[in-house]
């Protein structure tokens, strides 16, 4: 995940990779307010607890947690239930449904929500009978997520140019980032193997055309890191 020591040090590998065939490569550095899950998230139907993964950039619950019932929404894009206080009616919380079986991370603009809005607990599809049972019957239902949000934290991606003979440039990109809870594996790190494939595929030679690779982070924060590379290039 972005800003994470893990995601550093794949960072540092690919920069060692790209200095290896390419003649210019660094680091474009910036910082974000990084979202960090601070404790196992809980979410309960009654005394029955349910796998779950908040949303990254949502908020947190507090260590209280929210209490409340489930009701169908159709407010949000794909957040089919809130957890909602039935003295009130305000909402708590929202529950979205994985679309690959068992409960996975998600980010916030998803479901076209801004950064720290109410907290989303993404529930597996396994789970989805006693999700509609829970509404039906209106049990209590209690989620609990405990987040940080730390500003000015500096990341970087990572750029290797090739330099051509003309103006035109191709560039290529993947990201190095990926979400917590998963090895990254499938997304992105072997687009990124392809990537530096290239790089060392084409190491020394002579082309018409610029060639330029960026392993971007922040991809699953909203797209930061290629909207900074993008921004720094418009300036230059």
């Amino acid at each position: 995940p972005i800003g994470s020591q893990s995601h550093e040090q794949a960072a540092a590998i690919i920069k060692r990779e790209l200095e290896r065939a390419l003649p210019d490569v660094f680091y474009d550095s910036f910082e974000f307010e990084r979202w960090q899950l601070a404790a196992t998230p809980e979410f309960r139907i009654g005394d029955t607890r349910l796998e779950t993964f908040p949303s990254h950039g949502s908020r947190g619950t507090g260590r209280q947690g929210v209490q409340g019932v489930l009701r169908r929404t159709r407010e949000v894009v794909n957040l089919p239930y809130a957890i909602v206080d039935p003295d009130s009616g305000n909402q708590l919380a929202f529950v979205s449904l994985s679309e690959h079986g068992r409960a996975v991370p998600l980010p916030y603009y998803s479901y076209g929500l801004e950064l720290k809005c109410l907290p989303i607990f993404n529930i597996g599809l396994q789970d989805i009978s006693s999700l509609n049972e829970a509404v039906e019957k209106q049990s209590p239902v209690s989620a609990v997520s405990l987040v940080e949000f730390t500003p000015g934290v500096r990341t970087s991606n990572v750029v290797g140019r090739l330099p051509g003979q003309s103006r035109e440039e191709v560039v290529f990109l993947a990201h190095l980032d990926t979400v917590y809870n998963s090895p990254g594996a499938s997304d992105n790190a072997a687009s990124v193997i392809a990537m530096l494939m290239i790089a060392h595929a084409f190491s020394g030679a002579r082309n018409d055309k610029t060639m330029t690779f960026v392993a971007t982070t922040g991809e699953e924060y909203n797209k930061l890191g290629a909207v900074n590379y993008a921004l720094r290039r418009r300036k230059e």
